[in-house]
Protein backbone atom coordinates (compact mmCIF):
# COMPACT_ATOMS: atom_id res chain seq x y z
CA UNK A 1 0.00 0.00 0.00
CA UNK A 2 1.42 3.34 -1.05
CA UNK A 3 1.31 5.82 1.81
CA UNK A 4 1.94 8.75 -0.52
CA UNK A 5 4.93 9.81 1.55
CA UNK A 6 7.94 10.91 -0.44
CA UNK A 7 11.27 10.13 1.19
CA UNK A 8 13.76 12.82 0.30
CA UNK A 9 17.37 11.74 0.33
CA UNK A 10 20.38 14.05 0.35
CA UNK A 11 23.93 13.04 -0.57
CA UNK A 12 26.94 14.70 1.00
CA UNK A 13 30.68 14.24 1.42
CA UNK A 14 31.44 16.12 4.65
CA UNK A 15 35.14 15.22 4.55
CA UNK A 16 35.64 17.68 1.70
CA UNK A 17 35.18 20.44 4.28
CA UNK A 18 36.79 18.77 7.29
CA UNK A 19 35.15 19.41 10.67
CA UNK A 20 33.13 22.27 9.17
CA UNK A 21 31.43 19.78 6.81
CA UNK A 22 30.05 17.86 9.76
CA UNK A 23 28.32 21.01 11.04
CA UNK A 24 26.14 20.88 7.89
CA UNK A 25 24.65 17.46 8.69
CA UNK A 26 22.18 18.67 11.33
CA UNK A 27 20.75 21.32 8.98
CA UNK A 28 20.60 18.81 6.11
CA UNK A 29 18.42 16.58 8.28
CA UNK A 30 15.95 19.47 8.53
CA UNK A 31 15.39 19.28 4.77
CA UNK A 32 15.95 15.60 4.00
CA UNK A 33 14.49 12.45 5.54
CA UNK A 34 17.77 10.62 4.96
CA UNK A 35 21.29 11.83 4.29
CA UNK A 36 23.82 9.51 2.65
CA UNK A 37 27.26 10.49 3.94
CA UNK A 38 30.42 9.51 2.18
CA UNK A 39 32.99 8.11 4.62
CA UNK A 40 31.91 9.46 8.02
CA UNK A 41 34.71 9.53 10.62
CA UNK A 42 34.49 10.20 14.33
CA UNK A 43 37.43 12.62 14.46
CA UNK A 44 35.51 15.15 12.37
CA UNK A 45 32.21 14.47 14.16
CA UNK A 46 33.90 15.30 17.46
CA UNK A 47 35.92 18.26 16.13
CA UNK A 48 32.76 19.74 14.68
CA UNK A 49 30.75 19.37 17.87
CA UNK A 50 33.48 20.56 20.22
CA UNK A 51 34.47 23.52 18.03
CA UNK A 52 33.08 26.84 19.21
CA UNK A 53 32.66 27.90 15.57
CA UNK A 54 30.62 24.88 14.46
CA UNK A 55 28.82 23.41 17.47
CA UNK A 56 25.64 25.44 17.11
CA UNK A 57 24.53 23.30 14.16
CA UNK A 58 26.59 20.15 14.74
CA UNK A 59 25.15 16.91 16.02
CA UNK A 60 26.65 15.55 19.22
CA UNK A 61 28.58 12.30 18.71
CA UNK A 62 25.69 10.46 20.40
CA UNK A 63 23.09 12.15 18.18
CA UNK A 64 25.19 11.24 15.14
CA UNK A 65 25.28 7.56 16.12
CA UNK A 66 21.55 7.52 16.89
CA UNK A 67 20.78 9.05 13.50
CA UNK A 68 22.70 6.21 11.83
CA UNK A 69 20.88 3.56 13.86
CA UNK A 70 17.50 5.19 13.03
CA UNK A 71 18.41 5.23 9.33
CA UNK A 72 18.43 9.02 9.03
CA UNK A 73 22.16 9.02 8.23
CA UNK A 74 23.43 6.34 5.88
CA UNK A 75 27.21 5.89 6.00
CA UNK A 76 28.61 4.96 2.60
CA UNK A 77 32.03 4.43 1.15
CA UNK A 78 34.28 2.16 -0.84
CA UNK A 79 35.21 -1.22 0.64
CA UNK A 80 38.70 0.09 1.43
CA UNK A 81 37.16 2.73 3.70
CA UNK A 82 35.56 -0.05 5.74
CA UNK A 83 38.79 -2.09 5.87
CA UNK A 84 40.71 -1.36 9.09
CA UNK A 85 44.11 -2.09 7.51
CA UNK A 86 43.48 0.23 4.57
CA UNK A 87 42.02 2.94 6.80
CA UNK A 88 45.18 3.04 8.91
CA UNK A 89 47.17 3.74 5.74
CA UNK A 90 45.18 6.87 4.86
CA UNK A 91 47.34 9.97 4.67
CA UNK A 92 44.97 12.19 6.62
CA UNK A 93 45.17 11.36 10.32
CA UNK A 94 41.51 12.31 10.83
CA UNK A 95 40.37 9.57 8.43
CA UNK A 96 42.13 6.83 10.38
CA UNK A 97 40.44 4.68 13.02
CA UNK A 98 40.61 6.71 16.22
CA UNK A 99 37.55 5.84 18.34
CA UNK A 100 35.05 3.13 19.15
CA UNK A 101 32.65 4.73 16.65
CA UNK A 102 35.13 4.01 13.84
CA UNK A 103 35.63 0.43 15.04
CA UNK A 104 31.87 -0.14 15.29
CA UNK A 105 31.29 1.30 11.81
CA UNK A 106 33.79 -1.20 10.35
CA UNK A 107 32.32 -4.15 12.25
CA UNK A 108 29.58 -5.68 10.08
CA UNK A 109 27.89 -7.23 13.11
CA UNK A 110 27.58 -4.00 15.14
CA UNK A 111 24.44 -1.83 14.91
CA UNK A 112 26.45 0.91 13.12
CA UNK A 113 28.27 -1.53 10.83
CA UNK A 114 25.00 -3.12 9.70
CA UNK A 115 23.84 0.29 8.46
CA UNK A 116 26.97 0.96 6.37
CA UNK A 117 26.78 0.77 2.59
CA UNK A 118 29.97 -0.72 1.17
CA UNK A 119 30.63 0.05 -2.47
CA UNK A 120 33.03 -2.32 -4.27
CA UNK A 121 36.44 -0.72 -4.85
CA UNK A 122 36.28 -1.64 -8.54
CA UNK A 123 33.08 0.36 -9.03
CA UNK A 124 35.03 3.40 -10.18
CA UNK A 125 36.98 1.45 -12.78
CA UNK A 126 34.38 -0.99 -14.04
CA UNK A 127 31.04 0.79 -13.76
CA UNK A 128 31.33 4.53 -13.47
CA UNK A 129 33.80 4.80 -16.37
CA UNK A 130 31.28 3.04 -18.65
CA UNK A 131 28.46 5.23 -17.38
CA UNK A 132 30.51 8.37 -17.97
CA UNK A 133 31.37 7.19 -21.48
CA UNK A 134 27.68 6.65 -22.29
CA UNK A 135 26.90 10.17 -21.11
CA UNK A 136 29.73 11.64 -23.20
CA UNK A 137 28.97 9.79 -26.48
CA UNK A 138 26.60 12.51 -27.82
CA UNK A 139 29.20 15.17 -27.12
CA UNK A 140 32.06 13.17 -28.66
CA UNK A 141 30.22 12.72 -31.99
CA UNK A 142 30.02 16.41 -32.79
Amino acid sequence: MDSGIIVRTGYFDPNTYGARGYSFIGPLLLFYDKVVLYGPVSAFVEQSYYSEKFNKTSLTPTEFERAIIKGEIIPAGFESFFDSGKRQEFLKQELRITTQFDKDLLNRSSPLGRKAVRVPNNFKLELSAKTAKQLLVPFLKS
